[in-house]
């Protein structure tokens, strides 16, 4: 996991606070359990996500812890990279092993951040607001952390690439342009109610979960332009996420950081 247990614990129990006090409470027309959790991935109250500018906005705000832990994660892996090429990998030639081991713990930091998050907000909810989990709000939750801590883990992973190939001080540049690329792509696209295969293939349309079709979402939300299964969703985010591992593992274990170092210049 991150080297700091007590500092990501921290993080995302501030994130679950940020976002309930920020997203959740102030909603009036939040009228179960599911419904606060749908406001994790973008909605407003009992309307989903379809990207309009001020919507766009509102979910930028709402992602800034994550985008927080984007840079925190990125930057121990490629911190670990560059401790690796020196200390490891000139005298450890399983690379492929030594790259799994130093991403997985990055996987479970995702994880952990995710749930406990997630779990804080839940708590604020059931708390404050007095709304019983019901079956399909626990659905929701439990998709919310698994969609989510793919989507985020595989920035990481772009963030730790971007740190190697142009230098840490531009990584974060990259990732954002990526992340803001395929938001940008998505808003375009997404006010078309017929299928479109730019929506299809994006993996940023799978985050939105106000769009899923379980049966208790969609009596709930009531601008609905685009239905996403779950269960394709759930394979695709899958399949994303290692091939974005596998890129990743392919130019990171290809490269050398103690001659191709983007600090410190080529020697």
């Amino acid at each position: 996991m991150f080297k700091s247990k007590r500092i990501l614990m921290m993080i995302s129990v501030i994130s679950g606070l940020y976002k309930y006090y920020g997203f959740i409470q102030q909603e009036h027309s939040i009228d179960s359990f599911t419904v606060s959790i749908l406001q994790l991935s973008g909605a407003r109250g009992i309307l989903g996500f379809i990207g309009t500018p001020n919507e766009i906005i509102r979910l930028l705000t709402l992602m800034l812890p994550e985008l927080c832990l984007i840079f925190l994660l990125g930057r121990s892996l490629y911190a670990s990279f560059c401790t690796g090429s020196v200390y490891v990998l000139s005298r450890f030639y399983k690379r492929k092993a030594w790259f799994l081991k130093e991403i997985s713990k990055i996987a479970l930091s995702t994880f952990f951040y995710f749930l406990i998050s997630t779990l804080t907000i839940c708590g604020m909810t059931v708390g404050i607001k007095h709304m019983v989990p019901d079956k399909t709000g626990i659905i929701v939750m439990l998709l919310h952390i698994f969609i989510y801590s793919l989507w985020f883990f595989s920035l990481v992973m772009i963030f730790a690439v971007a740190a190697i190939k142009r230098g840490s001080s531009e990584s974060m540049l990259y990732t954002l342009l990526y992340y803001g690329g395929l938001l940008v792509s998505f808003s375009f696209f997404a006010g078309k109610p017929e299928k479109n295969v730019f929506l299809e293939i994006n993996p940023i349309s799978r985050t939105f979960l106000n769009w899923y079709d379980i049966p208790g979402i969609m009596e709930k939300i009531v601008n609905r332009h685009y239905i996403v299964r779950m269960d394709y969703s759930c394979i695709y985010m899958v399949i994303y996420t290692a091939v974005v591992v596998i890129i990743c593992e392919t130019l990171i274990c290809r490269n050398d950081l103690i001659i191709n170092d983007k600090e410190v210049g080529t020697m």
